[in-house]
């Protein structure tokens, strides 16, 4: 992906391994089956944009800050 990404939470479409993407400002969480982690668009492959952040800013980089990276 190498447009600016909105912020909000993507998804991708395979119901079997489903990843959870939440992007604020640049920075990207992925939530997954193995756990969550910190890391980059390169890894977006077919995340569609699903809805708004379901938190605020502030609470978003207080748990983006303790993730490890992916």
């Amino acid at each position: 992906m190498k447009e600016k990404l909105k912020d909000g939470v993507y998804k991708t479409s395979d119901p079997k391994n489903r990843i959870t993407y939440f992007v604020h400002d640049g920075l990207i969480g992925m939530q997954w089956k193995y756990g969550t982690f910190k890391t980059t668009s390169n890894f977006m492959l077919g995340a569609k944009w699903i809805e708004p952040l379901p938190m605020t800013s502030g609470e978003f980089i207080k748990v983006y800050n303790q993730l490890k990276s992916w």
